[in-house]
């Protein structure tokens, strides 16, 4: 049986591979797979010296742990009362029915993620080979990545089979919930109370390095029940962070007994999760279904109507409305008192770690990974937020028949993910200004710091919008080449029609910049001759806002031509 579930498994990847190469017929995954291919000889296919950790990986880093303990937590806070595990629709067609007993359906389950958890060991080798400061060889590497990725699938793979065997005796989602929320209230007390009562660790020599700073912080907090949790980790972590082949020998013995445990954990969960199977591959077909027809499908059962982001009033221009439309088909969060909450918060803490002992290096920290993010939102903020033409043009024959002209329905298009990406830009600007007078930055003085925040909090929405310019146009120049719909295409070829897209919006913006740039450094140097440095720094936003302001004019009227001009057949 288990020789007929391989052979199952790898002529899917086989038919799949085939249907991949099929569509590079098409000029546009061809261009995009030649992109893709090209990035990743450029990127990967040369070896690089050993250096110091940076800054970028360990943030990364620190964000994939977080986003993988809080999807582990809402497996068992799910809020199903008869959970299942993921088969697809044809699995469940032909295999349920079939002699096979729970076992083997689980066993089939674990190695159909095998597949995928082999590939994505070996992409992740390829990324992370590229600096050697970890040691090691790549095939360590792969092996470390093929076991913290297995582990964490069995973690996927054994949560809904426990919570269905918890249902079934009777402990429904409330209770669930509420035993699970309190013994995670008794870990966060217990870890609290072992860190007031522990001493702190010695501070680094420099919290400007951020290998140092993330082993302080990790020594900061290993106390107590975390002691366990990070012991747990460091043994699954063990073999990827090996640094010879001596310590890979002595990490993979432990690393293996975790998964051998967990294995007999899943195998040994028995339990009835076919009904549920069956229902979360019917909800996962009609979520694809509703993405690539463009349509948003959030939530698997109706919910309360949401509150509006804004009052719309009936004296408000046209393009208020696009506004007002557009933000409330974002996330139901997403609205000034969640900004304004949030901009509290990032006071509140900062000003609190000012005051304690770690402060100035925790500040750093989160000083230069508010930069990054703000690097990162700039960058990729506009292939995400696309609440625009992109997600609109579908409903093309309704926008033309608005008695308004094309610059005005493009304009109103475009504020929304200006907005989105302005309001996180602004809170992210708010963590480096409170961080700025511990980041030690010699080139700029206490003096300049306002100034400079302000004028750049005022450039901001102009560079988003900038940014938006390029995806917008390419909507309207090449309707078959870009993705108008939330669904992302997986494979080389996307990623390359993504890759292409994005340095033209790179190119755009850099050549949109540049004389906005220039004017901004003669104006500066002049009126700081002059007058001085305040007055300068002004002037020299002034100057930027006013031909950034006329360049987007130029790009907004522009667009609504072609608007205009769009043939609703392509």
């Amino acid at each position: 049986m288990i020789r007929a579930l391989l052979y199952l498994r790898l002529m899917g990847l086989r038919n799949r591979a085939v249907s991949m190469a099929l569509r590079l017929r098409q000029p546009k995954y061809l261009v995009g797979a030649l992109a893709g291919v090209a990035y990743f000889f450029f990127v990967f296919g040369h070896r690089y010296r050993a250096g110091p950790m940076s800054l970028p990986p360990l943030i990364g880093a620190f964000v994939l742990l977080l986003l993988v303990l809080g999807r582990l937590v809402f497996a068992w806070l799910s809020p199903e009362e008869n959970p299942g595990l993921r088969f697809s629709e044809a699995d469940i067609c032909f295999l349920f029915p079939a002699p096979m007993t729970r076992l083997m359906l689980i066993q089939y389950n674990i190695l159909s993620s095998q597949f995928s958890i082999l590939l994505s060991a070996l992409f992740l080798t390829l990324i992370a080979n590229r600096s050697y400061f970890l040691g090691g060889t790549a095939a360590m590497h792969a092996a470390g990545w093929w076991v913290i990725l297995t582990t964490i699938n069995l973690q996927f793979t054994g949560a809904p089979l426990t919570v269905a065997q918890l249902t079934q005796r009777g402990v429904r989602a409330p209770r669930r919930r509420a035993i699970l929320l309190c013994a995670l209230g008794l870990f966060v007390a217990a870890t609290a109370i072992a860190m007031a009562r522990h001493e702190r660790p010695a501070p680094p020599a420099n919290f400007a390095i951020p290998a140092e700073t993330a082993y302080y912080a990790i020594g900061f907090v290993d106390v107590g029940p975390m002691h366990w949790v990070l012991a747990l980790l460091k043994i699954v972590c063990g073999p990827f962070l090996a640094p010879d082949g001596h310590a890979f020998l002595l990490a993979i013995g432990p690393a293996l007994l975790v998964l051998l445990a967990q294995y007999v954990w899943v195998v040994r969960m028995e339990t009835s999760f076919e009904d549920g199977s069956i229902a979360l591959a019917h909800r996962t077909a009609e979520f694809m279904a509703a993405r690539r027809e463009g349509r948003r499908m959030f939530s698997r059962a109706p919910t309360r109507a949401r509150g509006e982001p804004f009052r719309l009033s009936g004296r408000a221009p046209a393009e208020a409305a696009f506004l007002w439309k557009n933000l409330t088909s974002t996330w139901s969060g997403f609205n000034p008192r969640t900004v304004a909450l949030s901009a509290v918060a990032i006071l509140v803490v900062c000003g609190w770690l000012r005051h304690e002992p770690f402060g100035p290096g925790a500040l750093r920290f989160l000083g230069w990974a508010a930069a990054v993010m703000a690097g990162y939102t700039l960058l990729l903020g506009p292939q995400y937020a696309r609440q625009d033409l992109r997600g609109d043009l579908s409903h093309a024959d309704m926008l033309k028949a608005y008695p308004l002209a094309g610059w005005r329905i493009v304009l109103g298009e475009l504020l929304a993910p200006v907005a989105i990406l302005t309001a996180l830009l602004w809170l992210e600007l708010l963590v480096f200004g409170l961080a700025l007078p511990f980041l030690n930055l010699p080139w700029m003085t206490a003096a300049e710091w306002a100034p400079t925040l302000v004028c750049l909090a005022a450039v901001f929405p102009f560079v988003a919008a900038m940014q938006l310019i390029v995806p917008n146009a390419a909507v309207l120049l090449f309707p078959g080449w870009a993705q108008m719909t939330p669904s992302r295409t997986a494979g080389i070829d996307a990623m390359g029609q993504r890759m292409i897209f994005m340095l033209g919006q790179m190119l755009a913006t850099i050549v949109a910049l540049v004389p906005a740039a220039l004017a901004a450094a003669i104006l500066f140097i002049a009126t700081q001759w002059l007058v001085g440095t305040d007055p300068a720094l002004a002037l020299a936003a002034v100057g930027v806002l006013a031909i950034l302001g006329g360049e987007l004019w130029v790009g907004v009227w522009w667009l609504g031509e072609r608007f205009e001009k769009f043939d609703l057949a392509t």
